[in-house]
């Protein structure tokens, strides 16, 4: 401040008169009666400047405290941060850790809970003595403790549901033994099953209402498990026991279940023993009027004929009238020609007759005896030599000349080959080719050496000739028992679907690139099939885990895929020169060509049946799968949805082609505990409600079982109304009688018009239907 200036008398209060005009004023402190009272003025000024001193002390001291407060509430706030971090970590942390000790076998209960809290002390111990501030000690102190009871909790949770899944595992272990031990004396298993599952439940503090459920309901299984065991080896004796009340054991449902079961296979025993009857009629019926064209003629018919005849109509009605004809046949011709195993049934009863004691054998017995049995090793020598030869050379069979050196009529000779082969199958007992082995390896060099277009022409001959596929794989087999290309391309070359005659015709001309003679080079040079990079190591990546342990399976599509990869580049004009790469777009399309498609199907890499789609095969695994889920036909009770959610592996079973369906590590069992195989071919369809024939009867799944038809749509049936006897009769066309042709006809026709069934199908419908008819049964398969 600025100071105000000393007047003469050192009074800077008392002003001073500057103008003489004024009077002449003295200073008041120079007053005599005013001198007290300026005093008491000065002490007064004193006092306040003191006042205002202390006040401005007091304001410094509590700026100061504010500063201080400010400052530990900063502290507070950056420490309150890093708890909570810290609190996340050390949560985390304690998160895993008890995860890792729930998944860890190799510690029990006590193990486990000592080795987290020891864990956690010693985690929670970093954490403690890093805050200064007392109030975020306090309060990180009480979230480590409720992360410790939270997380012991859990571990706590996960050791009771550990041990409890092991309780389930060990009863299921031991039910699993006792439902084996069901099939032959289910009182003893459900009183050892009751025991186990009752202790085991009480132990474990399930509810008894519970356990007195899984009781009755395993007691309910082990019981159909033993009906089920013996209706399949007596039915009809079962179905008596069932209806006469016996098995009062099982609920009303499952015995009515299995009633119905009796009854249906019942029916299907007749049906199967209808069906050879007729076979067998069919045959017989055949040669005996081929024997009677011979005696109508005046000629005598050779014994070797006769033989094979009279193993035909052996208990059919064409017996009687067979014998007439045959009472001159020489003995030895008779029994040089009789099936193999009725000559070993002969030689076996005559031995037997003569090594009895109590009747013993004559010479004459015995030297019959010693001819038949050297002629039966003679046979048995020439079959397995050659069986067809063997016919021939008997008179069974009669072999007009094949020419293999013209692919144009080698499929029509064959095919007039196959009854003569069918009639020395059945004298042999084995399946015999409709080749002779000199025709066989004659015809197998032939195609050998012939160009690839040469060679459909003779694989397309025998496939339209054999429309079966078992007997086409067998002539090729042994045609070319070590030429994979031509026995590969056959069965492709046999299929309807394009893309299978594309392949096939594709291996011939890729193997006719890659297979040249000795010291030629090959017409297309392929990359190289080894290294990280190579056409092995691609082919194993894009089927990784298809084939599984079918070693041969994978040989023969990857040797298929690089024929048709080198008859595709040659295509694309690469003959020659050095190819270091794959082309991949070249290799996927031989590699689907080769396969039929390696598609992912729920997280796991299949082979798709060839000419189906992703989706068909999905539709039809999702088909099947529902049909045993509503039949109750699984062991064990699964949801739609998690049937649905399953892998498919690629197998086969009796020479068809299927998948078996992935359950873990292992595979979803019926309810006899067998893999459930899934046939790609057969879409899963069982009649309905809605299913049924014009007389309201329930449609079945036919004789030839359900057939696909192109427009995706199945049949199993196919009625039409005849007269048989004079009455008016709904009979099924689809027959055991038909051709392959046939089916193809009925499967391919407008089912709105029932004219367009030709006459000859409608008569084997009524030459099938007619005997069963004539028994009082049904025409129809039910």
């Amino acid at each position: 401040m600025p100071q105000i200036p000393l007047n003469n008398w050192g009074n800077a209060v008392a002003g001073l008169a500057p103008d003489p005009q004024f009077a002449t004023r003295e200073p008041s402190a120079f007053v005599t009666d005013s001198g007290l009272a300026g005093a008491k003025a000065l002490t007064q000024s004193s006092g306040i400047v003191a006042d205002e001193a202390a006040r401005v002390a007091a304001f410094n001291a509590h700026l100061a405290k504010q500063a201080e407060d400010e400052k530990q509430r900063l502290l507070q706030f950056s420490e309150s941060i890093q708890a909570k971090h810290d609190e996340l970590q050390l949560q985390e942390q304690s998160q895993n850790k008890v995860r890792d000790l729930a998944l860890n076998d190799s510690l029990n209960p006590d193990q486990k809970r000592q080795e987290y809290t020891k864990f956690f002390d010693a985690a929670s111990g970093q954490y403690t003595s890093k805050y200064a501030n007392p109030a975020v000690s306090s309060n990180f102190q009480i979230a480590t403790e409720a992360i410790k009871a939270k997380h012991a909790e859990a571990l706590d949770t996960s050791i009771y549901q550990a041990t409890l899944a092991q309780n389930q595992a060990n009863i299921l272990g031991s039910l699993d033994v006792l439902s084996r031990m069901a099939s032959n004396d289910p009182v003893k298993a459900t009183q050892q099953m009751a025991g186990i599952v009752r202790n085991s439940g009480r132990a474990a503090g399930w509810d008894p209402a519970q356990i007195e459920k899984i009781v009755e309901k395993q007691r309910q299984d082990y019981f159909a498990t033993y009906v089920t065991g013996q209706l399949y080896s007596d039915p009809a004796g079962t179905l008596k026991a069932l209806t006469a009340g016996k098995y009062q054991e099982l609920d009303p449902d499952k015995r009515l279940i299995l009633t119905k079961e009796a009854a249906a296979e019942i029916d299907r025993r007749q049906a199967r023993a209808d069906r050879a009857y007729d076979a067998q009629m069919r045959i017989a019926e055949r040669q005996v009027n081929n024997l009677a064209r011979i005696y109508d003629a005046g000629a005598v018919p050779p014994p070797a004929m006769l033989t094979q005849v009279a193993s035909m109509v052996k208990g059919t009605e064409l017996e009687p009238e067979f014998k007439a004809m045959a009472a001159t046949v020489e003995d030895r011709a008779k029994f040089a020609t009789m099936p193999l195993d009725q000559q070993l049934a002969e030689i076996g009863n005559l031995h037997k007759t003569a090594t009895d004691p109590t009747q013993g054998a004559t010479l004459a017995q015995a030297q019959e005896i010693n001819w038949k049995a050297k002629q039966y090793d003679n046979t048995v020598k020439d079959i397995n030599a050659d069986a067809l030869t063997a016919a021939k050379d008997r008179g069974l069979v009669t072999l007009q000349p094949i020419d293999p050196s013209s692919p144009e009529t080698i499929g029509k000779s064959i095919g007039a080959r196959l009854q003569q082969a069918e009639m020395a199958s059945i004298w042999a007992g084995v399946p015999v080719s409709p080749l002779t082995k000199q025709e066989t390896l004659g015809l197998a060099e032939i195609i050998k050496h012939q160009m690839s277009e040469a060679q459909q022409v003779y694989l397309q001959g025998l496939a339209s000739a054999i429309n079966d596929p078992p007997k086409l794989n067998a002539l090729l087999a042994s045609i070319a028992p070590n030429h994979g290309a031509l026995a590969s391309a056959g069965r492709l070359l046999a299929s309807d679907d394009p893309t299978a005659k594309q392949a096939g015709q594709l291996i011939l001309r890729g193997e006719s690139y890659l297979n040249v003679p000795w010291g030629e080079k090959p017409k297309v040079e392929m990359p190289s099939e080894t290294g990280a990079a190579g056409f092995q190591s691609m082919f194993d990546e894009s089927t990784n885990g298809v084939y599984n342990n079918h070693a041969q399976a994978r040989d023969l599509d990857y040797r298929n895929t690089l024929r048709i990869y080198a008859a595709l580049a040659a295509q694309d004009g690469v003959y020659a020169g050095k190819i270091d790469k794959v082309d991949s777009d070249r290799f996927q399309k031989a590699l689907d060509l080769a396969t039929g498609g390696i598609e992912d199907y729920k997280g796991k890499s299949i082979q798709l049946p060839r000419g189906v789609s992703r989706e068909e095969l999905d539709r039809t695994v999702t088909l099947n799968l529902d049909m045993l889920h509503d039949h109750k036909a699984l062991a064990g009770d699964f949801t739609k949805s998690q049937l649905h959610n399953l892998q498919l592996e690629n197998t086969a079973q009796n020479g068809v082609y299927g998948y078996l369906v992935k359950q873990g590590s292992g595979y979803l069992l019926d309810k006899h505990y067998r893999p459930v195989f899934i046939d790609p071919s057969q879409d899963g369809w069982t009649p309905n409600a809605r299913d049924v024939r014009s007389d309201g009867s329930q449609k079945g799944t036919g004789w030839l079982g359900v057939l696909k038809r192109p427009d995706g749509k199945v049949s199993s049936e196919i009625s039409v109304g005849v007269k048989i006897d004079g009455k008016e009769v709904d009979i099924p066309t689809l027959v055991p009688t038909l051709t392959q042709d046939e089916i193809h006809t009925l499967l391919t026709m407008d089912l709105k018009d029932p004219n367009a069934i030709p006459q000859p199908i409608i008569d084997k419908a009524i030459a099938h239907a007619r005997p069963l008819i004539s028994k009082g049964l049904s025409p129809f398969k039910n």
